[in-house]
This record gives structure tokens, sequence and C-alpha cells, in this order.
């Protein structure tokens, strides 16, 4: 009983302490404007890459043209909101197509996404620096003709310069 107690504590001590937290971020952008400090708290160092996803999105939204479409590969849709874009394809993200324990008939849904993206090509790619293979690999998409631009820490960009060449068979 006690060490639930402790345990107890423990993490409401925690929760308290992120609230906390929170609440002095948001009062330092209420009186700033700076909401880089709220930021910062989604930033988790290995998994989850807020400050290079906002970096990705605000470079897209400086460089493509205002009806550019972008594909975004992985699990960050934030970067279509910091762009300001968004994807005509079948799927937006792709974390599913990446293993079957996200999906047991993601061949079907690789297919799928596949026939998507060679029907109506995005003109950008973002694909994550940490894959080389499959789907979310930048190297995948330079295979299809796409022309690396940037690398903004786990994202990589990629632009569609008009050679593109897309085979039979499904290339993820």
């Amino acid at each position: 009983a006690v060490a639930v107690l402790v345990l107890a504590y423990l993490t409401g001590t925690a929760q308290v302490a992120r609230s906390v937290g929170l609440a002095k971020r948001a009062l330092y952008y209420a009186r700033t404007g700076d909401d880089e400090p709220l930021g910062e708290m989604w930033d988790v160092p290995g998994f989850y890459p807020w400050k290079d996803a906002k970096k990705t999105g605000l470079w897209l939204a400086e460089h493509a043209g205002a009806d550019d479409r972008v594909a975004v590969r992985g699990f960050e849709p934030q970067i279509y909101f910091f762009a300001k874009k968004r994807y005509d394809g079948r799927y937006f993200w792709t974390t599913f197509l990446t293993a079957r324990r996200f999906s047991k008939n993601r061949d079907h849904l690789s297919r799928e996404d596949f026939a998507s993206f060679k029907a109506k090509p995005p003109k950008w790619v973002v694909a994550l620096s940490y894959e080389h293979e499959g789907v979310d690999a930048a190297e995948t998409y330079e295979a299809l003709g796409y022309v690396r631009r940037v690398v903004e820490g786990r994202f990589v960009i990629l632009e569609d310069v008009g050679k593109l060449a897309f085979g039979d068979g499904v290339q993820w």
C-alpha cells in the first residue's frame, strides 16, 4: 500500500511539474509571441523530431509553389500544417505501410499507395533521413527521379524536377 502511495505521489509530482512548465511556456508565449519554448516541449530526441518537422514545413512554405503538393512519408502530419500544403494521394502518412505489425493488409495498402502516388506524383516528397529502403526512404524517391534538396535533421526534402520514371511494379 505504501509503495502504491509513493508511486502515485511521484507520478502526481511529475505531472504537476509538467503542468507548471507548460503554464510557464504558455505565459511566455502570451507575453512575447515567441512559441519556440512551447514547440520545444514536443521535441523528443530520437523519437519525435518536432523542431526538425517545423523547420522542414517552413522551408517548404518558403520554396514550394502555391499549388504544389507534398507527400510526407512516415507520420509527421504537422509538416503539412507548417508548409500550408496538402497531399492528393491515397495516404498522407505511411507508418502503417512499413511493417506487418501495423497492418495485416500492408502489401495491398502499399499497392494502393503506390498507384495513387504514380497517378498524380507530388512536386515534393519529405522522406526520413534515417530510413534507407522502402516507402519512407529518400533513396526510394531518388530512384524514381526526385532530387534531394535539403536535409533538416531527420527529414529529407526531395523535388520532382521533371525526370520521374516509374516502373511497372510497386516501388515500395
